[in-house]
């Protein structure tokens, strides 16, 4: 019953994981190709995706109370098995993941708006270059 919950615990934190990553594929891709080259913004776009699964399942298993668990013998007095302790468990393993993913997205996000400032402000810094001359007409023509 213990591994099962483990599984059940594992697969919903990954489950929500890859659903909230997906979600926020498309914002993530446009502020990433905003400031870099296609290559580099498809590149970091991964790793963002990647981060957030790994974030989430880190964030949303439960492991100290699976611990708990099975470890009467450090922790004192075991919890149980039930079904109320498995609802519990699960809800509680949805919202942290959950919690976990609000996390990374805010900070990503206020990261990638302080890069878009600092990119705008070299640019504005960046002298602006003056229009090529006419070409002289020809004499001849």
């Amino acid at each position: 019953m213990f591994y099962s919950l483990l599984l059940v615990t594992l697969a919903l934190s990954l489950v929500t994981s890859l659903f909230v990553a997906t979600f926020f594929r498309q914002p993530v891709t446009l502020l990433l190709a905003k400031l870099f080259d296609a290559d580099v913004g498809e590149a970091w776009g991964r790793y963002v995706y990647f981060a957030l699964a790994v974030a989430g399942v880190a964030g949303g298993v439960p492991l100290t109370k699976l611990e708990r668990m099975i470890g009467a013998q450090t922790y004192g007095d075991a919890l149980v098995l039930n079904r109320e302790s498995w609802i519990l468990t699960i809800f509680e393993s949805f919202l942290a993941t959950l919690g976990v993913l609000v996390g990374t997205l805010v900070t990503y996000f206020v990261v990638m708006m302080i890069a878009h400032v600092l990119v705008r402000r070299a640019e504005a810094k960046r002298p602006v270059a003056a229009p090529p001359a006419p070409m002289p007409a020809s004499a001849g023509a």
